[in-house]
This record gives structure tokens, C-alpha cells and sequence, in this order.
């Protein structure tokens, strides 16, 4: 399918002005001779606007081109001056990046369910509403706008000229147009924020499969003004209902705790997180249409608080700022759940929020601007299970508060930004995630990671003399594609002259020390690492104590001289100056989470770990060969090989005895940054010791560690002839390891049982919170437990006594039956 050049260059023309630079982003980008979707992106002047249709013109297939509506930065043009590349994570425009807004996107879409794109008839009806629209503004003030056939939908493009930071009147504009929405098309009123992007008028729009009756179409100009007129920002505050350019944020007034900085957290978390439907159908709400925005509705009664105001009509679940239920408007998540549950009462309603999990957890820090909130008090309501074992069929909450851990929300896998790490990780990421032939962005990470680790292992340090070596864990189920970073790694390894230098699986501590006698540096890469955790918890003879041991032993030694075991064929004891062991391994989730245990948490080893959750495979392709390793990664590899600390590449044969790492500097502020984190994390640790919770003690004594480590490697990546550890460094690297630490204590209260009748309550309580609702039938429930009966019923009644679940009627197609749901 051919993109219309010309129309490209129009639109773009139109769009900016001499000078400007400007961002082009195509989503699902698929290039020739590889099927790895992926983002591609580039920064443009005008004067080089006419090479934009070729360079959009090499791909293979794509979702959908656009670029930003307002002007950026020009020194973005540096990412990637006029040109497109692939895109790391984080690396385009943000809404600090806009120099000023340029236009006002009024978005009309039909309604219909997302990911498809639309029928012609639904494609008209967005055109008429658009038109609708276009009359009512004129009939305003406003000028002509130019009209833009999307694809699926009609886009009205005004012309305005406003700071970047609005004060929210835009926001308040597109809101003010919602009600003219209908049960066929709609106003998208998310399309406010300053680096929003647009589809690229000239190319396709592809949203779902290309079938007749919804086909993908290529998005046209309809009209350009002969003369574009700018908006005047008194028409604008005219439309929002504003004046004298006051904010248009809700008048919350009357409810003054909604406005500390506790209950905006809150409610921001709320309204990002929350699945209001089954609060919705519990006060008799009815979806009244699907699509990528919805509408509900329900008829007025009597007796109904609301009905006076709504009557039937419909509302919309996507405004952050007009209040609850006020006519014809969206409302914010949290408004309807302070609205309905709690009478309006902001307050009551962040206090119920906050004993649900919403909000701030005991881990944020106040880094870049983020600021942090402390742990509710010990005598607040806790809805976690503190078990001790009576006997196997009993268990009970402690009744000592302070033994009570405060729940912890699931933060979920790692985000795909948080594996953007320049240099060599980055390189080999690339070549993994082009070549794999189920290419998958955390493992490519974590393949990447580990190489950097070893190569730079014995070689550097921080000033505080921590090194490189960690032990990194990839959670992937089979079929996902583990065994391909490690063979990108073996090949590396062996080009460079380091194949003994690798390790496959080992069976005891011992074993991982003679290999490390035979080579002072390993990177061993173990497969099905969960068969040996579970091995080591269900190890009744300590036959095999000694891996974990010897692990966290070697862990602590990378500094120090290790000394192995006396054998029996030897007279004195063997040692290795400060030996270096990179750990590399992958296990099956449900494998890993059913052989965690307390003794594992609380022993050091799982707080050393970097746990990462892969998700699924990627999409199938036709792979490369893993032994055409591009030259510039080798020749980073051969670097490292040749570099001796201390002598600045000048070899010696001391430096495989004794080295002398290079200690890698902080820039001033990262030290800060890492002593924040360093404080942060102290304060954790003292709560979790108020509570004497081992497990949160042991994790949250390693999180600055691990940081550390982490900002290490990242500078390492990023110059290895001459690392600094930067501000970027430390506050992804912190980022990081808060999220594994979180992750860790949430793995623990999930999984970690103190007898096997616990456990089974956990499972039961896992059950419901993956369930629709956190709420299940009694006969879905029993059957996923499979248990008997009998203990089914053991289960349900402790659980309700403990106040975690609750019995409740659950619709279904015939008539309503019982069911459990969490509290």
C-alpha cells in the first residue's frame, strides 16, 4: 500500500513553521527481512520535511504513522536528525519537550469496539458530528479549522497559540464539547496533553485485520483554510466556561482533605488503576455502549439520589476534573467511588481507598520530584494474612498488631522503559530481539544485562567498592525463547576467548567453586532454576544447603579472597581473590512462586536476586544466525577482555592473581540521589523491624545495594572506556530495584505459607484477586481449588472470620447464584 507523499508534505507544512522541529512515530513498525514489531521514531526540521515520505516509505507494515501536534524541542533533533530509528523506550516526545502549543485536536471517533477499524456507515457518522461540531464553533467566533479524514473518524485541527502548560484549558474546551457526543460517534476528550500525536495525514490507518466491511483506509486533507486564523484565548476560555483565565480544575472546596497531597495521590492511583464496573452494576449502572470510551447510563427512579440529574441520560468515565454525576459530564474514577460509596466524602472515601492498597506504597521515594508516603500506622486496618500454624487444618490471625504486615499492592512485571540501557546492552538487546525467533524485550534484557555483568566482572567498582556480579532471575514459561540470549552470550564469549569462563547447570556449591578455581570470573547460565530452589526447600537432609550457602558466600566475597574447601587429595586450603560469579538463570513462574519459601526469603538469596517477569512470547520470525555477532558488540567484548585496571590497558600477568578494579566516580548529583535512596530505604527497614517482619527487613536491607550495583552496570554500558556513574543512572537504577523490592514483598504475602493449610488460603485468595470483580461463583471457586468439600468449606469459613472474603449473589445468565468475593 503506497503512502500519498505529497499529502504527507502538505499536512506537514501546514502544521509547522520554518524552524521547528517535529517528531514522526510509527507504531508496530515491521521492516523489511525481520517480523519484529516495534517503535520506530525520528525528529525533523522543516527544512527537511520532503525526505519524510521516503523514509516512512521503508517499511514493511505498520499500525499507524504519526507525529506531534506542537512543536518540540530542537535539540531532540539530535536523537535522530531527519531520519527514523528504532525507539528505546522513554526516548520520545514528552509533554516537557513541547515548546509551545500549536493546535487544539478535536478527535471524533465512531462508536465501536476497539481495535477494529470502523464501517463506512460508523465513518459518516463520525463525519457528521464532526460537522456539528465545526458549525456550533463558528457560530462562536472560531475560524475554520482544517478538517482531517483519519481513517476512521474526522479530526477538526484549530489553530491556537498558548503556553505549554494551559492551566488545563484545552482539557476543559474538549470537555465542553462531550455533550454533543451521540450513541453512534463521539469526542475524544483524552487528545489535551501538549506531546499529543496525530495520525500523519497520507498514510494508513490500520487498526485490526483489513476485512471488507471494515477496511484499512489512508487518511486524507479534507480542507485547509485559505487563511488559518488563530483560536483568540478569549474564545477559548469562552468555550470552557471560563474567564479572566482562571484554573479549570473542579471546585473542590467543600471538601478540603480532597486537596492535600495524600488524597491526590490516592485518587490519581484510583483513577488510573481501578475497574469501575462491578461499582458501577452495583448501583445499577448499565454499559450502554463499548468502545474505547464508555458510556453508561441508568433509568431514573424515585428514590434515586441521582435521578433528578440524570434520568436516563447517559455520562462518560474519562474526565479527571468535572465532578460526579454533574449533567452531561465525565467524571473522575474516584469522584464516582467518593460519589457512591461514601456520599461525597473525599476524605472517607481516600481513608477506604487507602486500606484497599490504593495509593502511595511504603517504598516510593522522594527522588526527581517524587515524593514519598509513610506506612499506615500499626493500629490501621490491615486486610493480609499473618498465619501461625496450630495445626493443618487451623490457622489464625496473630493477635499482636505489630506482627501485622501493611498489604502490598502487586506492582506487576517490570515496564518494558525500565529495559533502556545505552551502549552495549542496548546493542546486544538489538541484535537478540532482530535474530530470536520468538523475540522477547525482557529476556533480550536480561541476557544483555548478565553479559555486561561478566564482562566487567573483577574489572570495576564503585567508590564504595560494590561490584558488578548479580544474579538474575528470568521468569518465562516454555515456548518463550530463553535459550536464545544465552546463545548470543556463549557466542560472544567464545569469539573473545572465554568459553571456559562458562557455566551450565550446577548440583552442588561445590561444583560453582571449581569451576570459579579454574576461572576467576563465571557466567553461569542455568536453565529451570526453579527445580533447584525447590530441591533446596524441600531438602530434608541438607543435602543440598551448600548451593545457596556457597551463592551468598560468593556474592559477599567478589571483594574479598574466598576460600574453598580442603579437599581430601589436598594439605591447605585454596583460595580465589575476589571472585566474580554472574548468574544467569530462567524458571517456569508457577514453579518459582510454588518453591518460594520463608527460609529462602529470609536468607539473603532472594533479596540478592533480580527477579524479571517475561510475560508471553513475542511475535514468531524468521530468525538470524546467533554466530554473526555484529563487530562493534565484539569489539566491546575484546575491550573488556584486554582492559586491566590500573594499568589502563598495559596488561600483566598480576592482574588475573590480584586486580586493581577502577572505581567508577558518582557525578555530585547522583551521590545525592543514591544517598536519598540510601535514606529511603533505611526508614523501610526500621519500619519493618517496628513490625518484625524478617522477610521485609532482609529485602529492603539489599534495594540500595542492588541500585547501586545496577547504576554500575548501566555506566559501564553506556562508556566503557570512560563510565560515570550519572544522575540517569542512579534514578533508573533505583527505580529498578524499588520495583523488584515491592515485587519481592508482594511474592512473599501471595505465596509464602507457614503450613500447608496457609497455604491453601493463599491460593484461594490468589483465585479470587485474578478473578473479574475479585469475586467468583462457589462452584467455579471449589472447581479451581480443587480441594474437597469439606475442606473447601474449612477454607471459606477462616477466611470470612479473618474478614478476607465475603459471601456475596453473582448474576448469571439464568439466575443468581453464590459466590465468594475479596474484601
Amino acid at each position: 500500500m503506497q503512502l500519498n507523499a505529497e499529502t504527507i508534505t502538505t499536512a506537514l507544512k501546514t502544521l509547522f513553521e520554518p524552524s521547528d522541529v517535529f517528531e514522526v512515530r510509527v507504531l508496530d513498525a515491521v521492516l523489511p527481512n525481520s517480523n519484529w514489531q516495534h517503535v520506530e521514531s525520528g525528529y525533523f526540521d522543516y527544512d527537511h520535511i520532503d525526505v519524510v515520505p521516503n523514509a516512512l516509505a521503508n517499511f514493511k507494515s505498520y499500525a499507524g504513522m504519526y507525529v506531534t501536534l506542537n512543536p518540540v524541542n530542537p535539540d531532540l533533533l539530535a536523537r535522530a536528525a531527519n531520519r527514523l530509528k528504532p525507539a528505546k523506550r522513554g526516548d520520545t516526545t514528552s509533554d516537557g519537550d513541547i515548546l509551545r502549543r500549536r493546535w487544539m485536536l478535536v478527535d471524533v471517533d465512531p462508536v465501536r469496539p476497539a481495535g477494529i477499524s470502523a464501517t463506512d456507515s460508523e465513518k459518516s457518522a463520525a463525519f457528521d458530528l464532526a460537522m456539528e461540531c465545526a458549525d456550533g464553533l463558528a457560530s462562536m467566533g472560531l475560524p475554520k479549522p482544517m478538517i482531517v479524514d483519519s481513517g476512521n473518524g474526522t479530526q477538526l485541527l484549530y489553530r491556537i497559540d498558548l503556553p505549554t502548560d494551559d492551566g488545563g484549558l484545552i482539557q476543559q474546551c474538549l470537555q465542553a464539547l462531550q455533550p454533543v457526543s451521540t450513541d453512534s460517534a463521539h469526542i475524544d476528550v483524552s487528545v489535551h496533553n501538549p506531546a499529543r500525536i496525530c495520525r500523519l495525514p497520507g498514510t494508513w490507518n490500520r487498526k485490526g485485520d483489513h476485512i471488507e466491511t471494515r477496511p484499512h483506509r489512508i487518511s486524507e486533507i479534507f480542507e485547509i483554510p485559505e487563511k488559518i486564523s488563530v483560536v483568540s484565548e478569549e474564545l477559548l476560555n469562552s468555550l470552557a466556561g471560563t474567564s479572566n483565565n482562571e484554573s479549570v480544575v473542579a471546585d473542590n472546596s467543600d471538601n478540603s482533605d480532597f486537596s492535600d497531597l495524600t488524597s491526590n495521590i490516592v485518587a490519581d492511583d484510583y483513577n488510573q488503576q481501578a475497574d469501575i464496573r462491578p461499582l458501577l452494576e452495583k448501583h445499577g449502572w448499565k454499559l450502554k455502549n463499548e468502545s474505547d470510551q464508555q458510556y453508561w447510563w441508568r433509568p431514573g427512579k424515585a428514590d434515586d439520589q441521582h435521578s433528578a440529574t440524570y434520568n436516563g441520560e447517559v455520562f462518560y468515565p474519562f474526565s479527571d476534573n468535572a465532578e460526579p454525576f454533574e449533567q452531561n459530564k465525565g467524571y473522575s474514577r474516584f469522584g464516582v467511588f467518593a460519589a457512591l460509596e461514601h456520599g461525597g466524602d473525599f476524605s472517607a472515601a481516600t481513608s477506604a481507598l487507602l486500606d484497599m492498597g490504593y495509593g502511595p506504597q511504603i517504598d516510593e521515594m522522594a527522588i526527581s520530584g517524587i515524593v514519598g508516603m509513610p506506612v499506615k500506622p500499626n493500629d490501621s486496618p490491615s486486610h493480609n494474612l499473618n498465619l501461625f500454624e496450630n495445626n493443618s487444618h487451623n490457622c489464625q490471625i496473630s493477635a499482636d498488631n505489630s506482627n501485622n504486615e501493611s498489604e502490598i499492592a502487586d506492582p506487576g512485571p517490570i515496564p518494558e522503559h525500565m529495559f533502556d540501557i545505552p551502549g552495549l546492552i542496548q546493542q546486544v538487546m538489538d541484535f537478540t530481539l532482530t535474530n530470536a525467533p520468538y523475540p522477547n524485550v525482557g529476556l533480550a534484557f536480561s541476557g544483555a544485562l548478565a553479559l555486561q555483568s561478566y564482562l566487567s566482572g573483577r574489572k570495576v567498582r564503585t567508590p564504595g567498592d560494590l561490584r558488578p556480579n548479580i544474579y538474575l532471575l528470568a521468569l518465562a514459561s516454555s515456548g518463550t525463547g530463553k535459550d536464545f540470549p544465552r546463545k548470543v552470550n556463549s557466542r560472544v564469549l567464545f569469539e573473545i576467548g572465554h568459553v571456559s569462563a562458562l557455566g551450565d547447570k550446577f548440583a552442588s556449591g561445590e561444583g560453582i567453586q571449581d569451576a570459579l578455581l579454574r576461572s576467576n570470573a563465571m557466567l553461569f547460565q542455568n536453565d529451570e532454576m526453579d527445580g533447584v530452589l525447590r530441591q533446596i526447600n524441600f531438602d530434608k537432609e541438607n543435602k543440598r544447603e551448600s548451593i545457596p550457602t556457597i551463592l551468598l558466600t560468593l556474592y559477599t566475597s567478589a571483594n574479598d579472597v574466598y576460600p574453598v574447601r580442603v579437599k581430601a587429595s589436598q594439605k591447605d586450603a585454596q583460595h580465589i581473590d575476589q571472585p566474580h560469579l554472574t548468574l544467569f538463570g530462567t524458571a517456569t513462574p508457577q514453579y518459582f512462586y510454588e518453591s518460594l519459601s520463608q527460609r529462602m526469603l529470609t536468607n539473603g538469596l532472594f533479596a540478592r536476586m533480580m527477579i524479571i517477569d517475561i510475560g508471553t512470547r513475542g511475535h514468531g520470525q524468521t530468525p538470524g544466525s546467533p554466530r554473526d555477532i555484529p563487530e562493534p558488540i565484539l569489539n566491546i567484548a575484546r575491550w573488556w577482555s584486554e582492559f586491566s585496571p590500573g594499568r589502563r590497558g598495559a596488561g600483566g600477568n598480576l592482574y588475573a592473581i590480584h586486580p586493581e578494579p577502577l572505581a567508577v566516580p558518582f557525578e555530585a548529583d547522583a551521590t545525592e540521589a543514591i544517598e536519598s535512596l540510601q535514606q529511603k530505604t533505611d526508614s523501610n527497614w526500621r519500619i519493618a523491624d517496628t513490625r518484625n517482619d524478617e522477610v521485609a527487613r532482609t529485602a529492603w536491607s539489599r534495594t540500595c545495594e542492588n541500585a547501586k550495583k545496577l547504576a554500575l552496570l548501566y555506566a559501564c554500558s553506556e562508556n566503557h572506556e570512560n563510565p560515570m556513574i550519572t544522575l540517569y543512572a542512579v534514578e533508573w537504577a533505583s527505580k529498578f530495584a524499588l520495583h523488584q523490592t515491592q515485587r519481592q514483598l508482594f511474592l512473599a504475602q501471595s505465596y509464602v505459607a507457614e503450613n500447608p493449610f496457609h497455604s491453601e488460603c493463599l491460593k484461594l485468595i490468589r483465585k479470587l484477586r485474578n478473578a473479574p470483580g475479585k469475586q467468583m461463583q462457589r462452584q467455579h471457586l471449589l472447581r479451581a481449588m480443587r480441594c474437597k468439600s469439606g475442606d473447601f468449606d474449612q477454607l471459606v469459613s477462616t477466611l470470612m472470620q479473618q474478614n478476607e472474603i465475603e459471601p456475596v449473589e453473582i448474576p448469571s445468565k439464568t439466575k443468581s447464584a453464590m459466590g465468594y468475593k475479596l474484601i
